[in-house]
C-alpha cells in the first residue's frame, strides 16, 4: 500500500509541475508576441539617443586575444554599510549607487563616451522552455551627463534611466543588435565595458554527510576591455576582470583606487584614501 501510495504521489506531482510548467511556457509565448515589438521600438529610439547623446566606441575595436587578469578589492564593513544607507537614503539601491560611481570613474578615462553593457537576469525566451538554468540577457547602458554633476544629481538620472531600461529587458540583445547592424551602429554602439552587480550567493546545504554550496567562478579571461563586478555580501567585494591588451596591472589599482575615493566622497565628502 505504501509503494502504491509514494507511486501516486509521484504521478501528482510531476502532473502539477507540467502544468505549471505549461503555463510559464504560455507566460513566455505572450511575452515574445506582445512585449517584444514594444521593446524593440523603445531600445531603437534608445540607441538613437545614445548617438545623438555622443556615445562612441569606435576607438575600442573587438580585441583577438581575451587573456585577461582580475584585480580584487573588499570594501570595508563601514563603508559597505555607509553606501548601502546612503542608497537607502535616495531611495535608491546599492545596484545604482555603484553604477553612477562607474560612470563617473569612466568620465576621467579614454571610455567616457562608450556604452557599458548590464547583464540583467530572469529573461524568458519560448526557444528556452525545455531547458532548465539561468538566462541571462544584456542591456546597454549609456550617461552622457557632464561630470561636475554633484553625485545626488547624477544618481537621480541614473536610477530614471535604469528603471527604464529594466522595464524593457526580455527581447534578446542579438536581436536587437542585429537592427543596429543593420543601420550601420554597431562600431559605435558596442560596449568595450560592462558592470555587473551580483547579490550574495546563498549558505551551504548540508544533505546527510555532504555539504553543497554555490560558488561563483571568477575567471581570468577577458571578454571585454574592462568588467566591473560586485559582489554584494557583508561586505562589498568588487572585481576588475581587464583584458591584457588594454589595461596593465598598475592601471587597473589606479582606476581600483580612484573608485575607492569616489565612493569615500559620496558617503563622505572630504575623506581621502
Amino acid at each position: 500500500t505504501h509503494c502504491i501510495s509514494s507511486a501516486a504521489s509521484d504521478v501528482y506531482k510531476r502532473q502539477g509541475s507540467e502544468e505549471r510548467y505549461l503555463r510559464y511556457r504560455q507566460q513566455q509565448r505572450r511575452t515574445k508576441d506582445q512585449c517584444h515589438p514594444r521593446e524593440r521600438q523603445f531600445w531603437l529610439d534608445k540607441m538613437e539617443d545614445y548617438l545623438a547623446a555622443g556615445a562612441d566606441a569606435t576607438a575600442f575595436p573587438l580585441s583577438d586575444s581575451q587573456d585577461g587578469e582580475n584585480y580584487w578589492c573588499i570594501l570595508s564593513d563601514t563603508l559597505t554599510q555607509a553606501i548601502k544607507h546612503y542608497a537607502q537614503q535616495h531611495r535608491t539601491t546599492p545596484f545604482v549607487c555603484m553604477l553612477t560611481a562607474f560612470t563617473q570613474l569612466l568620465k576621467a578615462t579614454n571610455y567616457r563616451y562608450v556604452p557599458i553593457g548590464i547583464p540583467v537576469s530572469n529573461r524568458m525566451l519560448t526557444e528556452n522552455a525545455t531547458t532548465i538554468g539561468c538566462f541571462v540577457n544584456m542591456v546597454a547602458y549609456y550617461d552622457d551627463a557632464p561630470a561636475q554633476e554633484s553625485f545626488s544629481t547624477l544618481l537621480a538620472r541614473s536610477q530614471n534611466k535604469i528603471h527604464a531600461i529594466l522595464d524593457n529587458q526580455t527581447l534578446p540583445y542579438d536581436v536587437l543588435m542585429a537592427d543596429v547592424r543593420a543601420k550601420g551602429w554597431s562600431d559605435k554602439l558596442r560596449f568595450p565595458v560592462s558592470f555587473n552587480y551580483l547579490t550574495a550567493m546563498p549558505p551551504a546545504v548540508q544533505i546527510n554527510e555532504t555539504a553543497y554550496q554555490i560558488t561563483d567562478i571568477a575567471n581570468h579571461q577577458a571578454r571585454l576591455d574592462l568588467t566591473l563586478s560586485v559582489y554584494d555580501d557583508e561586505a562589498l567585494a568588487l572585481c576588475f576582470n581587464y583584458q591584457q591588451a588594454a589595461f596593465n596591472a598598475e592601471e587597473i589599482a589606479a582606476l581600483s583606487h580612484q573608485y575607492h575615493q569616489i565612493l569615500m566622497d559620496i558617503v563622505q565628502p572630504n575623506t581621502t584614501l
